[in-house]
């Protein structure tokens, strides 16, 4: 005989992770699956061709996320004879950033998703003048995901010249068309530095929605 979940109340009880989703709607899944489960189902009863694709879950993958207005900079170096040699860097500065938080709306997701649980996963790397910066005040930059305009991560501040960046999150949603965007800042202008110094970039992101529902 089948196992009789134990009801739950998934609707006013305001569930705020995985595990409260899922104990709630045990009950639900196992009126639809008629009772059935491994206890009185054979091995190899319910194979590739009994199953639907994609029927408990759905993703969306966006990739190749970078910077949106990044403009290029010309930095010249100089060598212990004082010759002279550039590097051309595609990146954001002061004079196209006057601070606080900047949404990626280019490259965002935007798509219709079940009532269930959203992970989220944000993969990229990033790159800091770090280099540049005098010894008053050190550079930092720092990721945020949103859903819906909301923050739901929220990365700490990124010191490095070079890094990684993985956010991940998982929250409830209800039926219909939502937005899972990444955002981005920078520490705040030093008066010491040109307003045309490159400062900060991000390039190779991954964004992965992947809703789920039973």
């Amino acid at each position: 005989m089948a196992y009789k979940w134990t009801e739950g109340e998934a609707r006013p009880a305001n569930l705020d992770d995985v595990d409260g989703f899922n104990k709630s709607y045990n009950n639900l899944k196992g009126e639809i699956n008629g009772g059935l489960d491994r206890e009185n189902l054979r091995d190899g009863t319910v194979g590739d061709t009994q199953l639907a694709q994609n029927a408990f879950v759905k993703y969306v993958l966006k990739d190749a996320i970078t910077m949106q207005d990044a403009s290029v900079y010309t930095q010249t170096y100089y060598d212990s004879a004082a010759a002279t040699t550039t590097q051309n860097y595609f990146a954001m500065a002061y004079e196209k950033y006057s601070g606080g938080w900047i949404t990626n709306t280019a490259q965002q997701i935007s798509d219709t998703f079940e009532e269930g649980m959203l992970h989220i996963d944000f993969n990229c790397w990033y790159w800091l003048s770090s280099h540049f910066s005098d010894r008053t005040k050190q550079l930092w930059c720092q990721f945020q995901i949103t859903v819906d305009g909301n923050p739901v991560v929220t990365s700490g501040e990124h010191f490095q010249n070079v890094g990684t960046v993985h956010l991940v999150a998982d929250v409830p949603i209800a039926t219909g068309i939502h937005v899972v965007a990444v955002r981005w800042r920078f520490s705040p202008w030093l008066l010491q530095r040109a307003t045309n110094i490159p400062v900060f970039y991000y390039d190779g992101g991954q964004l992965l929605a992947l809703n789920r529902y039973r």
